[in-house]
């Protein structure tokens, strides 16, 4: 993936956990693992979505696993920053320890159903 690519695909991250968060805490209800959940699968998304804009192909192993160790950090040292300030989760150590590899599993999981539902999208040259 090229520099500009991963530095959406972070700020997309980021934004998406943050936002699910606030959401949370708003309603009440919720739990952090949930916000680093739905932060991964609109990492990964994005990642995929502007891979496969230029490049048809199945992504390499490699794009994979950049996207999710960029997002698995992102991952951690949000929750660490966030555990830190608000005290959010009642086990950090279990938490962001399957929340990191959860969200460095994403990309491979998600990759391939994002490129065929792009590709249905495309029209034939």
């Amino acid at each position: 993936m090229r520099a500009w690519e991963l530095a959406v695909v972070g700020v997309v991250h980021v934004a998406g956990l943050t936002l699910a968060g606030l959401i949370m805490a708003a309603l009440g209800k919720g739990d952090p693992g949930l916000a680093l959940v739905i932060a991964a699968i609109v990492g990964a998304q994005t990642a995929a979505l502007l891979y496969h804009r230029r490049e048809p192909d199945p992504a390499p192993f490699a794009v994979k696993a950049v996207a999710g160790v960029l997002m698995a950090v992102l991952a951690s040292a949000a929750s660490l920053v966030a555990q830190a300030r608000w005290t959010w989760m009642t086990c950090p150590e279990i938490v962001i320890t399957i929340g990191a590899t959860g969200t460095f599993i994403f990309p491979f999981v998600l990759f391939g159903s994002m490129r065929k539902a792009l590709a249905k999208g495309r029209k034939p040259q």
